[in-house]
């Protein structure tokens, strides 16, 4: 895992006399009562068997081994064509943190710095591996230029990660995605999370404890998104209920974001949106919403 100081970054941006990018300008789009306009998301022209084949015969295969942009996209597309895309987009859940404080839940959230991990909504409704997570970028186009998601973007929507930067331990993305238990987890990884566990049994949500079942029903929408088998457990999940519990490792709530999103991406059979709420508020931070995207108000 990773375990760097860094110097702490500044969500003030200009303070320091330095111009900021055009994505850190605060949002120029007309107010209109924080409506969004319902968007037309077709896939089905890029529903190609033939062209598709290539993925669909080896779908454990990362979208990013194609190693060419255009094709990449065109697959990604490929893939979301194979489901309704309004049915498969996980919105982060509104959580009353001063409810869930009274049983001790809130704290848990606050003692690795991922309170706005709750509460943010209520406020506003291609990375390289061998660097560091905080400098991590992922990139995609829209109609009207580029849109970028790192540690600094996502900080600008509100302060995740509130302790100071050299507080956060990193697992390398190939030991977080293991299935199974690496050298570097937690000794106590599956005893400490799973207190009804007996071995050779797959992880379950049943072998939680009460409070472990609230914070996993939190993560499941807010932290590792996943859209089916809400029943299972990963050792992935594991990961993230341990920091929850007992406040080790001190994981990134971004750094986790981002390895969500690229692995969702990468993945054939992750057929899903996640973190919806997040990514409409960056798009519409950085000035990415086309001229005709404000209407009509949801209910």
């Amino acid at each position: 895992m990773y375990s760097r100081k860094r110097s702490k970054t500044s969500r003030e941006g200009s303070s320091s006399g330095v111009a900021l990018a055009k994505w850190e300008q605060p949002c120029t789009l007309p107010d209109i009562e924080d409506r969004f306009f319902s968007q037309n998301w077709d896939w089905s022209r890029f529903k190609d068997e033939e062209f598709g084949a290539c993925w669909n015969e080896n779908q454990n295969k990362p979208l990013c081994k194609f190693k060419n942009k255009q094709t990449e996209k065109k697959l990604w597309r490929y893939k979301m064509s194979k489901v309704t895309i309004d049915k498969v987009c996980v919105y982060e859940r509104l959580v009353n943190a001063e409810e869930f404080k009274q049983i001790g839940i809130t704290q848990k959230f606050e003692r690795l710095g991922w309170e706005r991990a709750l509460d943010w909504v209520e406020d506003a409704t291609s990375k390289h591996a061998d660097e560091e997570p905080s400098r991590w970028k992922l990139k995609g186009e829209t109609s009207k230029g580029l849109m970028v998601m790192s540690f600094q973007t996502m900080n600008r929507i509100a302060n995740f990660d509130s302790l100071s930067e050299g507080s956060y331990t990193y697992y390398e993305m190939r030991h977080f995605w293991e299935s199974g238990v690496v050298q570097t987890d937690l000794s106590d990884l599956v005893n400490a999370i799973l207190p009804n566990y007996t071995e050779g049994e797959p992880y379950s949500r049943a072998h939680l404890s009460v409070e472990g079942k609230i914070l996993q029903n939190i993560s499941l929408e807010n932290i590792m998104v996943r859209f089916g088998d809400r029943g299972k457990l990963r050792v992935w999940d594991l990961r993230v209920l341990h920091a929850l519990l007992y406040g080790e490792p001190k994981l990134s709530w971004r750094h986790i974001v981002m390895m969500n999103i690229w692995d969702t991406r990468n993945q054939y059979k992750r057929k899903m949106i996640p973190h919806v709420r997040l990514i409409s508020a960056m798009i519409a931070q950085q000035n990415q919403l086309p001229e005709n995207s404000l209407g009509q108000r949801y209910g």
